[in-house]
């Protein structure tokens, strides 16, 4: 199964704040790795991928996210530095 048949199966959903040190959680708190990111307002997402040892972790770069589309982005954190999207939510199955 693709990430975008997952995205399409959601069962949780949570807004996620952009931060270079606090970690994505779904709706009850837990950390969790996103299967998918929206963003109400176009723009750059940085996040660490989902799995990647955060510890000096290289950030990835999603340039150009469109609002409104459930991004294939598995991350375990969307980065302040760099992310220019706004009102992101993070997708899980």
């Amino acid at each position: 199964m693709s990430i975008l048949d997952r995205t399409s199966q959601a069962i949780d959903s949570a807004p996620v704040t952009a931060s270079d040190t606090v970690d994505i959680v779904d709706s009850a708190g837990r950390r969790r790795f996103s299967d998918g990111i929206s963003c109400a307002v176009a723009g750059n997402i940085t996040y660490i991928p989902a799995g990647v040892s955060e510890q000096g972790a290289a950030a990835t770069l999603w340039a150009g996210a469109a609002a409104g589309v459930i991004h294939p982005i598995r991350a375990s954190r969307i980065m302040a530095t760099g992310t220019a999207a706004t009102g992101l939510t993070a997708f899980f199955t």
